[in-house]
């Protein structure tokens, strides 16, 4: 798991605690959410630029978690971003072609490189190819990169069992140094974009007035 930390400059937060000194509670929600609108924006907007991945597939694999703990400073603002990590169906690979062998595969932009063998615990290379598999979950097929694992299938004993590749999750992605850089400076003009509008919407303060002095 990646671990990938950013700071937000707090000097013009700390600048409208007078003016806002009434609306504490308003405040600490409009910068949480502010926060995860950042985070979220960032990452569905700079992450396809580095990895070949669908933008409307990656809003659904990940999520922004509000981190607070019991007996801390309330005035601490921490989120996490899990994932798992992601199979080749979220990413390109060419030529998607019912039993294409060793297909070529892009995980970060510009990148390509056949979809390599692996070894099956038969002991023998197992050469991995697209199917349409059913889902394991919800129903229906998906058309996915797989390894035969060199054993009987669970489900049907005499077809072999396969597996799917796995490659990074969104959590890792972060460790990429580019995608964080631009993820940061990203995440700090949305935070700044909605935070004014949101502490207006929920106190009534216009942006004029807390940003005065």
């Amino acid at each position: 798991m990646s671990k990938q930390q950013f700071e937000i400059d707090t000097r013009q937060l700390e600048r409208l605690s007078s003016e806002l000194a009434a609306f504490p509670k308003d405040l600490r929600s409009a910068m949480r959410s502010s926060l995860t609108t950042g985070i979220r924006k960032s990452l569905t907007t700079i992450v396809p630029k580095y990895y070949a991945i669908n933008q409307s597939k990656l809003t659904r694999v990940f999520k922004v978690i509000d981190k607070r703990y019991s007996g801390t400073d309330d005035e601490s603002v921490s989120f996490e971003v899990s994932g798992r990590r992601l199979t080749l169906e979220h990413f390109y690979y060419s030529p998607q072609r019912h039993k294409t062998f060793r297909p070529m595969i892009e995980i970060i932009k510009g990148h390509k490189k056949k979809a390599g063998d692996r070894m099956g615990e038969d002991g023998e290379m197992k050469t991995p190819f697209v199917i349409n598999a059913p889902r394991q979950s919800g129903g229906g097929r998906i058309k996915n990169v797989f390894v035969p694992l060199g054993r009987p299938s669970q489900r049907n004993p005499q077809n072999e069992a396969l597996k799917s590749y796995r490659t990074v999750s969104v959590p890792q992605m972060l460790g990429h140094h580019s995608v964080a850089d631009e993820i940061q400076e990203n995440l700090l003009e949305v935070f700044d974009e909605t935070l004014f509008k949101r502490i207006e919407r929920r106190t009534g303060v216009m942006q004029q007035n807390i940003s005065r002095g």
